[in-house]
């Protein structure tokens, strides 16, 4: 999406009804455009920097979803697959390693599904992730409010 602003700057005063106007008066308003320019395009967020700002943002989002959609037994690929279907891009290089980190932390549990052709790591959310998920949910539904009040929408 491309925005486009047009700033048209007047002075103030009108220097040619002073008698001497000052030498600088030819450069002024050029002077302005290229100040209001200059500020408004180095002030816009970057493309790096916004990704960097939304990645930060979903991170502890994705690891509450796991929690709650893994209250379910489920396989790393089908839960990649469901996030990504209900909102949550999420890169199977930040999914296998979160996973892991949430099974060390006691938060999830894992059991091999050796059953089918092709064995499968199921994971579930365990009691102490349920209660965390419970936990962040509250937390989550706070700031939700939160937001809004700051939004005027509430």
């Amino acid at each position: 999406m491309t925005t486009t602003l047009t700033i048209n700057l007047q002075p103030a005063v009108s220097f040619s009804r002073i008698p001497a106007a000052p030498r600088w008066y030819g450069g002024l308003p050029r002077m302005l455009s290229y100040c209001a320019t200059h500020t408004i395009v180095t002030h816009m967020p970057s493309d790096e920097l916004l990704s960097a700002h939304l990645q930060e943002l979903r991170r502890g989002t994705v690891v509450l979803a796991c929690l709650l959609i893994l209250k379910q037994p489920n396989y790393g690929y089908a839960l990649l697959d469901l996030l990504d279907r209900r909102g949550f891009a999420v890169d199977a290089n930040t999914l296998y390693p979160l996973l892991r980190r949430l099974e060390k932390q006691g938060l999830l549990t894992s059991d091999w599904n050796t059953e089918d052709s092709r064995p499968r790591k199921f994971y579930r959310t365990s009691a102490e992730g349920v209660a965390l998920a419970d936990t962040l949910s509250r937390d989550w539904d706070a700031l939700h409010t939160a937001f809004r009040t700051l939004k005027g929408e509430s």
